[in-house]
């Protein structure tokens, strides 16, 4: 199984949540792709701001 997110990650109310559910539908041996911008700043609707790749890594611990 694979997931691709282009840009909407950051708009999550509950991005763990969201992460959570990446990991349980890819399971062991599928792909992630996840694009964000980095180092935007946060607006009203850009409610993360991942600062870099490994901000954004960190988010995944251990299923990376």
């Amino acid at each position: 199984m694979r997931v691709y997110s282009s840009h909407s990650l950051e708009h999550a109310l509950d991005p763990d949540a969201v992460v959570t559910e990446f990991v349980r539908v890819v399971k062991d041996g599928g792909h992630s792709a996840i694009e964000v911008p980095l180092g935007f700043g946060r607006t009203a609707v850009d409610l993360v701001d991942y600062v870099s790749v490994d901000d954004l890594l960190r988010r995944f611990g251990s299923h990376v």
